[in-house]
Order: structure tokens, then sequence, then C-alpha cells
């Protein structure tokens, strides 16, 4: 079969058909048993851990301006002092707070939930390299064990008017 101009355009060139996908549609075909990986880079590491918890939560950030605003006892009773120093160094502190405060609520997810919470006993610290990380004490600490939780990895983002948080509790 010939290409032709159809309604004054010019003809179209088709490619040759592609070889068959050696599985079902949508499913990506075998890695070559031959290829190597990549090797890990420098430092990182690759440790198997149990999953026992998730949680996500978000946070308006005008809506943490608003409370700090109306409530100046609230930095203190919610926050530790290197949470407070570190957001008031911020150009737009609320958006830290709101990110922290995001960062509490999805770690209480994370572990179920528990009786005797006190704002102050989860907190986000920072690791030497600059990730944030979670510190747990008092009844957040009672449940985490209780759970068997060795750690709470936690991200959290922000943006114009929202700060999310993101918690894995996870055991050995």
């Amino acid at each position: 079969m010939s290409a032709r101009a159809v309604n004054g355009l010019p003809p179209v060139r088709r490619r040759p058909p592609a070889a068959p996908a050696s599985g079902p549609p949508g499913v990506p075909a075998p890695r070559d048993p031959g290829a190597r990986a990549a090797p890990p880079r420098a430092g990182a590491t690759l440790l198997a851990v149990e999953i026992l918890g998730l949680g996500v939560d978000i946070c308006e950030i005008a809506r943490m301006e608003r409370a700090l605003a109306r409530h100046p006892t609230m930095r203190g009773r919610v926050f530790t002092p290197e949470e407070i120093a570190y957001c008031d160094s911020k150009a737009r502190p609320a958006e830290s707070y709101a990110g922290r405060f995001a960062a509490r609520e999805a770690v209480i997810k994370a572990l179920g939930g528990y009786r005797g919470k006190s704002w102050q006993d989860i907190s986000v610290t920072r690791a030497p390299t600059g990730a944030p990380a979670i510190l747990l004490e008092g009844n957040a600490k009672r449940r985490a064990d209780m759970l068997g939780v060795t750690r709470v990895l936690v991200t959290f983002t922000h943006e114009r008017t929202n700060a999310v948080a993101f918690a894995v509790a996870v055991g050995p």
C-alpha cells in the first residue's frame, strides 16, 4: 500500500511495527539477567524493617499563623525550645510551625493514638545531615515501646498555603 495525500495533507509515513512484548500489556519486560544493578551510593544502606504504623496530616499555614497571633503562649505549650528557635529564625515562621505541628499529628496517627498526650512528648529535631528526625518522650515513648516501634521516620513539606507531614513507625 503506497502513501497518498488525503484532504490535501502530505502522506504519513508509517513506522514498522515494534517487536512484540514478552509479557501482557502494561507489565514491564523482565530484567536482563546479565544486567548488573547500580552500586549503592556512598554511605547508603538498606535495612530490613517492619512498618508498624503510618500517619499523615495537613496543616493550613494561615490557620497556624492566626493561632500563634491569637494565643501567645501556644509556642511554649506545643513546641520545644529547639523547635521555637528554629522556626523563629525563618522568614515565615508559621510555615515551619505548621510543618512541625503536622508532623506531631502524623506521628500520633502512626502510633495509633495514645492516652495522656502532651504536645511536647513528640518533637522534631534535626539530624546532623539537616534531615528532620522525631524525638519521642513521655507517653508517646511508652506507646512506641509497647508497639515495638524503634524509630519514627518523618518527612514534611510546605508551600504557600499548607504543610503536610508523613510519618512511618518502624520496628526491628
